[in-house]
């Protein structure tokens, strides 16, 4: 098996025995509705997004040598 499959099996047995000792319950519960399991889901994603965000602003505060101007490479943000 892929050493790295073999982490992640791993990694996935940890994570759901601390879930279980944590909240006392795992995702064979039935007392959710779709809506709350998707909204589980979304939170997962947004926590994933705020985890790239950050590592992105870390690499991209480092100069880019390649860039003229020797201006970060950070992309443009849209203000709201």
């Amino acid at each position: 098996m892929d050493p790295n499959v073999k982490r992640v099996i791993n990694k996935m047995c940890v994570r759901a025995e601390c879930g279980l000792a944590k909240y006392g319950c795992d995702t064979t519960r039935t007392d959710l509705t779709l809506v709350k399991w998707l909204e589980h889901f979304q939170e997962e994603l947004l926590d994933a997004a705020v985890y790239s965000e950050r590592l992105i602003q870390e690499r991209t505060q480092e100069k880019d040598p390649c860039n003229d101007d020797g201006a970060s490479t950070a992309a443009s943000t849209v203000k709201r």
